[in-house]
């Protein structure tokens, strides 16, 4: 099975340059020594993501070899799919033009649940704005957002969320 390949946020990505530019002033190479620990932890993030430490629900923090960051992430799972759905799952194939979608998570879901994992949708924008406001000091929570279970749709075809959601 692909993972996917963890994203850094434009903060974060701007976060790396300076700290590669400092330690490259340290010392000719260690920024890109920087570098290379950093690569080395997104890996273990991408194939490993449960065993780094859980910070604050479902914030995880995995530490860089070496030098004294870290780097914050949360899994985010692609909702109205029968195996990551989080809330809606889809009953049919995905690659059927008419899809057909229940209330319900899946599979991989119900694993994560049934571990005390919580589980954020790529569709919580409310919640995904919340979890970006702990990262990114200064971030205001836009107040029109609204997650996956408060939209029009879900209410009107899924009026009750799934027990395990």
């Amino acid at each position: 099975m692909t993972r996917p390949q963890p994203a850094l946020t434009p903060d974060a990505h701007a976060d790396v340059l300076r700290a590669v530019q400092h330690y490259n002033d340290q010392r000719p190479l260690l920024g890109f020594q920087f570098l290379d620990e950093l690569e080395h932890t997104t890996e273990l993030i991408r194939q490993a993501p449960l065993l780094s430490t859980l910070v604050d629900p479902p914030i995880r923090r995995a530490l860089i070899q070496r030098f004294p960051y870290g780097v914050f992430f949360t899994p985010i799972l692609t909702d109205m799919s029968a195996a990551c759905g989080s809330q809606v799952i889809s009953s049919g194939c995905r690659l059927t033009p008419l899809r057909h979608y229940q209330k319900g998570v899946g599979v991989a879901s119900a694993m994560l649940l049934d571990a005390g994992i919580p589980l954020v949708s790529q569709r919580d924008f409310h919640t995904l704005a919340l979890l970006r406001a702990r990262l990114e000091p200064g971030y205001v929570v836009p107040p029109t957002l609204r997650d996956h279970h408060e939209h029009d749709w879900t209410r009107q075809n899924l009026p009750h969320r799934h027990p395990r959601a």
